[in-house]
């Protein structure tokens, strides 16, 4: 049988259990979303599909040899595997229109929070902030909501209550902590990578392409048990995803130099996200049969490729350090960078700030360059309003109007430079 709308060990034991609870069934294994059964004589395959619907999920039989249709003839993770990647492709396909019906891409536009917010505009933030929180963080989000039946409705208030214990820990941290402790770019881009590799496992075995069972340390095992289950060790865990808006606010706590007032910070902050997250991982528990089905794959969809934004993100740490490959992804064309121009002992470059990026220049070696950024009102966020050139020792908060940056290149070469979050990145190309 084929088995739609599972992602976890728990959905597994869940169908598991619905399937053995028929009269006649001896034994059941499952493979990815396949569902291999030893039956007694006399077992009517409604029985089992009945089962399993009734357990919240899809069910169809696979038959095999003469007769069999082509496509349940293809195997079980095969099948997976391409509706995997045709879902893949519509989230892009979907990004893509979303970023040319509104000109940039919206889940970049993140508040630019600093040290003059009230906890007031802190919950504001948050809230403002949810559309970013639900894009990125959503899939995890639906995952956890898609507990078994006995946690159905505290499963996304698990998950939340999760995020806001770690958050505030974090927060409280940040604060004691003051500005002793400065962010690490290197290790950033370790741990950005790390969670990129578990995102996109979690990816893959939520669309039914691998099987394997989570390690859940001794001590998540304890916290597991007082949650009464996964979703509050995932929004624990959440708590320390390295999240852009997350990153602004532990800069903020670090600016408070107090842990009651760090921890009061980012309470208030993910307090503010929350109503939308919860939203959501509701919405999700609603889901039945083809709808949860449905609601999996794309969740798996759109997780993967959060992680594989991680991993470019991670690996951009890297290359902002020094010349990048002359790959497709930094290989801009000479027709569409802007050139420096020489004016006395200088050479200049101007170009306007957007929501999505900043620009691809082309300068001289060894000649010292003048780089203006025009950002007009509203189009400086929480992400773009700190430009960083690791390889030229530049750090430079952008404000409204012109914002001069000078370095002098040195060696020619294409080299990366980003903002703070390395969530936007342009190049800058230095010829002779």
């Amino acid at each position: 049988m084929h088995i739609g709308g599972m992602y976890c060990d728990q959905c597994a034991r869940t169908v598991t259990h619905a399937l053995e609870q028929v009269h006649g069934v001896d034994r059941v294994t499952l493979k990815g979303e396949t569902a291999h059964l030893v039956l007694e004589d006399g077992v009517g395959i409604n029985a089992l599909l009945q089962a399993v619907r009734k357990a919240g999920y899809t069910a169809r039989e696979q038959k095999s040899g003469p007769g069999a249709k082509a496509w349940d003839a293809l195997p079980g993770r095969l099948q997976a595997l391409m509706v995997f990647a045709v879902s893949v492709a519509g989230v892009l396909l979907l990004g893509v229109g979303v970023n040319a019906l509104f000109g940039h891409n919206i889940f970049n536009a993140i508040p630019a929070i600093d040290s003059s917010y009230s906890y007031g505009m802190l919950l504001g933030a948050g809230v403002l902030t949810g559309l970013h929180c639900m894009t990125m963080c959503g899939a995890l989000n639906m995952a956890s909501a898609f507990g078994g039946q006995e946690r159905r409705r505290s499963a996304p208030l698990l998950y939340n209550a999760g995020r806001l214990v770690s958050y505030s820990a974090v927060g409280a941290l940040a604060g004691a902590l003051g500005g002793i402790v400065g962010v690490n770019r290197q290790v950033a881009s370790v741990l950005l990578v790390i969670a990129a590799i578990v995102m996109v496992a979690m990816a893959l075995r939520m669309a039914g392409i691998v099987s394997f069972s989570m390690p859940i340390p001794s001590f998540a095992s304890r916290l597991q048990a007082l949650s009464q289950g996964t979703p509050f060790v995932v929004g624990l865990a959440n708590g320390f995803m390295p999240c852009g808006p997350l990153q602004a606010m532990q800069l903020y706590a670090l600016s408070t130099g107090s842990p009651l007032a760090g921890a009061l910070s980012l309470f208030l902050f993910c307090l503010g996200t929350m109503p939308i997250m919860l939203a959501m991982g509701y919405a999700a528990q609603l889901a039945t049969g083809r709808a949860r089905a449905v609601a999996s794959k794309v969740a798996a969809a759109f997780l993967f490729v959060l992680a594989l934004s991680m991993l470019v993100r991670g690996l951009s740490i890297v290359s902002t350090a020094g010349q990048v490959p002359a790959v497709a992804a930094f290989n801009t064309p000479a027709a569409e960078r802007i050139v420096a121009v020489q004016e006395g002992a200088f050479q200049s470059v101007e170009f306007e700030l957007d929501f999505d990026g900043y620009a691809d220049i082309q300068v001289k070696s060894g000649v010292p360059v003048r780089m203006n950024i025009v950002a007009h009102e509203g189009k400086i966020t929480g992400c773009n309003n700190k430009v960083v050139m690791l390889e030229w020792g530049v750090d430079a908060g952008l404000s409204p109007g012109d914002n001069v940056v000078e370095f002098t290149p040195t060696e020619t070469g294409v080299f990366v430079y980003s903002c703070w979050m390395n969530m936007i990145t342009n190049t800058v190309e230095v010829v002779e």
